[in-house]
């Protein structure tokens, strides 16, 4: 991988760097009158010097060939058509990304033109389904990307198919790092704008909402979760991310499922977050009468909804509304169930929405009131904190695969896993503030992040044990560094000091690890045809794990077979076998076009890891150019419309 082989060669030298850091840090915890220097060898800067620094790194990243290429790599272009149960079986352009050696499908859609900076606001959407089989995910997939498009005049709209069919299909451990990387993706190719990303889920993408936000808050301006279920997720990681929750009143879904008692709960809980922290959590929380699970999220139209939402939960469950709007439902001729409850969604049946209102009003006591519940008006009008003052850290609520382990500007390796971090920045008098709860059970990383302190000034931190001065020497390397582990300008940051350092040593007191010096070196796992790989920045003492880079099989099948290809005798035949692959980078069909004289045989399976054994043979002296696509990728089974194909 071009971008990592680059940051592999920063980090190494950013390791002698540190290395320095440390030992002057350790000088400097004897006299407590000296300040800290982070990144010694670097000269401190101006405001305008750390402007430039800042544009410089940004710029590069955006023009960055190689990263284009690499990014571009990873996604193929496919027109099929796709199984559904209820839209006509034509012919569907998409786009898979694949990373890590897992691959998720999604739909584009970009209308209108980009906003004076020319970059387009992004709203990724999640459909509903789950559960089922796949044609029927399929109709919601289809569903998601069709209606809401039309809500906003400007954007490019992704509707990403959950990568299983059960009901977490949104929310898979391999999920996290393929949305990672499909933002950075359009943030360098497609022109998206890093502080316009919003996340829209409805019904199971409601749930993917839920689990997805506070795992991956640091990439979203705002989010709606629609009709969804938190299944128990901790919403502590929300603090700089708005969020907008709707359901309708009378969707239970099932008597313990309670969608919309918990969207009210939900709405509570982040009520209860602003007291405690005071600051943050903005939210919004609509609760729609007389409606169920359907409703209209995407529509200017004024619809309505209860006034105090947040009462709802205590009320119907004091009330046992469900028995009520069940009654309701009886009335009409109908069974008495909490599916049929939820999903009912009459076209003209006056008297049943009459039935719910009374319930809620009469009953229930809660007022109504007419509101704009259009989500997509709302989540576009708000822009990203990429590095806000204050920050609340639930280490539990981790994406265990995520290729970065930075949250904002906190940072932690993945094994530190427990606790909740509070931090906070004071631009009068350039403080940190960081705080970690006893059960924090290792040590972390203070980010400098060029927005946020002001480097010209001696940078105040302070804990629970101790006040500490520091000196910032800003890091252009550094910097650059840590733009390509996010894959994003906006979180990029010059320098960072751990937590230890600034307390002579030691890791929060809820660690169970072994105090001691980490001795960080590279270690190379090979990735193989079959197999990915990864580089890592590892603890020799205790295996901490301080940086990933992941190298992809996918990268090694085709380099294998250039190789083989170019090392080919004179007039040979070149096989090449995969139980796992479907297609070549152009590199492979480059490498052919170069050898007129090779023929090549492909064995490979028609459906990737499972499917029939097929065979295609591409003779010598073919332009096996002009069978590139322009995304720079040949499908082995378009190449079997073109030369012929042999199923064993």
């Amino acid at each position: 991988m071009l971008k990592r082989k680059k940051a592999q060669g920063i980090r190494i030298m950013l390791a002698t760097t540190l290395a320095v850091t440390l030992m002057s840090s350790a000088k400097v915890c004897v006299h407590a009158e000296e300040a800290i220097i982070v990144n010694p060898t670097c000269n401190p800067a101006t405001r305008e010097e750390l402007r430039e620094m800042v544009e410089k790194a940004t710029e590069e990243f955006y023009q960055n060939n190689d990263l284009k290429q690499e990014l571009e790599n990873e996604i193929q272009v496919y027109e099929e058509v796709i199984p559904t149960s209820r839209y006509d079986s034509d012919v569907t352009r998409y786009r898979t990304i694949t990373h890590g050696g897992k691959s998720m499908k999604y739909i584009t859609r970009i209308i209108g033109e980009p906003a004076a900076n020319g970059k387009y606001p992004l709203y990724i959407l999640l459909h509903g389904g789950g559960g089922t089989e796949p044609q029927y995910n399929n109709d919601s997939w289809f569903d998601v990307i069709l209606g809401c498009p039309d809500a906003v005049d400007s954007g490019i709209f992704i509707a990403c198919r959950g990568i299983t069919d059960t009901w977490d299909m949104h929310f898979q451990e391999d999920s996290y790092p393929l949305y990672d990387r499909l933002i950075e993706h359009l943030i360098v190719n497609l022109k998206a704008d890093p502080d316009r990303v919003y996340l829209y889920g409805y019904s199971a993408g409601g749930d993917g909402v839920y689990q997805i936000t506070p795992r991956l808050a640091d990439r979203f301006a705002a989010v709606n979760m629609s009709s969804g279920h938190p299944n128990n997720v901790s919403l502590l990681n929300v603090s700089n991310c708005y969020f907008n929750q709707q359901a309708g009143v009378r969707d239970y879904y099932s008597e313990d499922a309670m969608r919309s008692i918990n969207v009210s709960r939900y709405g509570k809980i982040l009520s209860d977050y602003q007291e405690k922290y005071g600051f943050g959590y903005e939210h919004r929380t609509f609760i729609h009468v007389p409606d169920g699970h359907l409703f209209y999220d995407y529509d200017d139209t004024p619809v309505s909804v209860l006034k105090e939402p947040e009462q709802f939960a205590d009320r119907a469950v004091a009330e046992d509304a469900l028995s009520l709007f069940l009654d309701v439902l009886e009335n009409r001729g109908m069974e008495r169930d909490v599916v049929s409850l939820s999903y009912y969604f009459p076209e003209d049946d006056k008297e049943f929405d009459d039935g719910i209102r009374d319930v809620v009003t009469n009953t229930l006591g809660l007022a109504t009131e007419e509101a704009n519940t259009n989500a997509f008006h709302y989540l576009s009008s708000y822009t990203r904190k990429s590095a806000p003052e204050k920050l609340v850290w639930d280490l539990s609520t981790r994406a265990s695969k995520r290729e970065k382990d930075s949250f904002y500007w906190l940072e932690a390796a993945p094994s530190v896993n427990k606790g909740i971090i509070t931090a906070s920045y004071d631009a009068a008098t350039n403080t940190i503030t960081v705080n970690p709860d006893k059960n924090v059970n290792g040590d972390f990383a203070i980010l400098f992040h060029p927005d946020l302190i002001d480097v010209t000034r001696l940078v105040t931190i302070k804990t629970p044990e101790v006040t500490r001065e520091v000196v910032v020497n800003p890091s252009a390397e550094f910097l650059k560094t840590s733009i390509y582990e996010c894959g994003d300008p906006g979180l990029g940051c010059v320098g960072k000091i751990m937590y230890s350092e600034l307390n002579s040593g030691n890791v929060p007191s809820g660690t169970s690890d072994i105090r001691h010096t980490h001795k960080f070196t590279w270690e190379t796992i090979e990735a193989t045809e079959d197999t990915d790989g990864e580089l890592r920045y590892q603890c020799e003492i205790c295996g901490e794990i301080q940086t990933r880079v992941p190298l992809t099989a996918y990268n090694v099948f085709n380099k294998n077979a250039t190789e083989k290809i170019r090392n080919a005798k004179k007039d040979a035949t070149v096989k090449i076998e995969t139980r796992r692959w479907i297609s070549f980078h152009k590199m492979v069909m480059e490498a052919l076009a170069e050898r007129p004289d090779v023929t090549l045989e492909i064995s490979f399976l028609d459906e990737g890891h499972k499917g029939k054994r097929c065979t295609v043979v591409i003779p010598k002296g073919t332009d096996t150019v002009a069978h590139v696509d322009k995304n720079g990728f040949t499908g082995f089974l378009y190449l079997g419309s073109k030369f012929g194909i042999r199923t064993d």
